[in-house]
């Protein structure tokens, strides 16, 4: 699917540094404040347990370099024999790239099984970047779900860098079998029907809602973001610029700077093609999530994005404000068959341009979906009503077999009449 590519900035924004994937990444890095002094501290101490001399020099991971201490469990050779230790990550391939930092997928030599790990790059180990990345790692710490990935390990490697071990989800991302399904793959379309779909919507959703819970606004839901394993589990993953507010800043161990709690006031923070029209003005809360979690499910289910294409970020910026989503009903694609109805009007909701128009919470919008799963979604439009109509016998059925099956057969005897005496006639 296409991404954002670079742009200009909208007004009265400092200067931002875009990434690969379209992510707006704030200001550049600054030097931390006198307020953020506590705070660096407090993660130079939690990230630098297992450091080395943070003065060597650092240099690029490569071939079967290691990013972190030898091994520790002594692993006997075919002959019996104990060999000498090794490095405990081994380089396997790279996963991805960001302005401030990469993720690699390594081998765990002690454990035997692939991890991912995320690192900063030297460049980025100081000011606003490592304050980020210290709140990535407290906001994924406590946030324990089967819809998260998990934090594995943290600390400092052999050349200096900060990194983070967590689990290595194998799949795909959304944006992958997004794009798949719009290629008119048919093997992709069987495994992902529009009831697929809204299962795999459905496990996101609870993600996000156990994040609000304690407090943690996402603010960069997208496709890209979100993997979906062989086993159909789904992982909210890059919690890179996650608000902390309330609660979660108690539970992060460490009283955070206000600037990594408030924004508005540093500039804009998230994906353009996927935010909320307040987020692109630099303020969010739990339902600029919620605008994001619909955007990424319109694509879902329409295979397009609910923007026309557009070519620079101040475009898109602007058709966040102003520009109407087209109705996934009358939205067509020559793969697939026509958006259901009851999630045609349900997603269209979550896309109000207005945060009080929107669901206020996303246990809201959890509700709705099971709702319309169990077939008692509300009645919009002549497809919702006939739908409701059939979900109601098939319901009746069930609850009184007896009386819908004599109901059933007097319906029938009453067609083979009224057939009879026209034939008469």
């Amino acid at each position: 699917m296409e991404q954002p590519g670079t742009g200009g900035d909208t007004l009265r924004d400092p200067p931002r540094e875009v990434g690969p994937t379209g992510t707006l990444l704030g200001p550049r890095p600054a030097e931390p404040g006198p307020e953020d002094t506590a705070y660096v501290e407090a993660v130079a101490a939690t990230l630098a347990h297992g450091a080395q001399d943070p003065s060597s020099s650092p240099g690029p991971l490569s071939g079967a370099a290691t990013t972190a201490p030898t091994t520790i469990l002594p692993w006997l050779t075919p002959d019996g024999a104990v060999p000498a230790p090794q490095p405990r990550f081994s380089f396997r391939q790279r996963l991805g790239a960001g302005a401030a930092g990469d993720v690699d997928l390594v081998l765990d030599n002690d454990i035997q099984r692939p991890v991912a790990i995320k690192y900063l790059r030297p460049t980025a180990e100081q000011g606003e970047m490592l304050l980020r990345f210290a709140d990535e790692v407290r906001t994924v710490g406590h946030l324990e779900h089967p819809n998260i990935v998990p934090i594995h390990d943290v600390g400092r490697s052999e050349d200096g860098r900060y990194y983070f071990v967590m689990k290595y989800v194998q799949g795909e991302t959304l944006q992958s079998v997004i794009a798949k399904l719009a290629a008119g793959d048919p093997a992709c379309h069987r495994t992902y029907s529009f009831a697929a779909r809204a299962r795999i919507f459905g496990e996101l959703l609870r993600a996000i809602e156990f994040a609000h819970d304690r407090g943690v606004i996402h603010r960069d839901i997208k496709p890209a973001n979100i993997m979906v394993g062989p086993f159909g589990e789904v992982m909210m993953m890059d919690w890179g610029i996650a608000k902390l507010a309330g609660r979660a800043k108690a539970q992060a161990g460490v009283d955070a700077p206000q600037r990594l709690i408030d924004t508005g006031h540093r500039g804009v923070l998230g994906t353009p093609l996927y935010m909320a029209p307040e987020q692109a003005h630099g303020a969010s809360d739990q339902r600029s999530d919620i605008y994001s979690l619909c955007a990424v499910l319109y694509e879902l289910l329409t295979l397009r994005s609910y923007l026309r294409p557009k070519r620079m970020i101040t475009e898109i910026l602007a058709a966040i404000a102003d520009e109407a989503p087209r109705h996934p009903l009358l939205v067509r694609s020559p793969h697939q068959s026509r958006v259901p109805a009851d999630l045609a009007h349900f997603v269209m909701k979550g896309l109000a341009k207005d945060p009080a128009q929107r669901y206020q919470s996303v246990a809201e919008m959890r509700a709705r979906l099971q709702r319309i799963n169990e077939g008692y979604t509300p009645v919009q439009c002549p497809f919702t009503l006939h739908k409701r109509l059939v979900s109601a016998l098939v319901h009746q059925l069930d609850r009184r077999p007896v009386i819908s099956l004599m109901l059933a057969l007097a319906s029938l005897a009453g067609l083979f009449a009224a057939t009879y005496m026209l034939a008469a006639r």
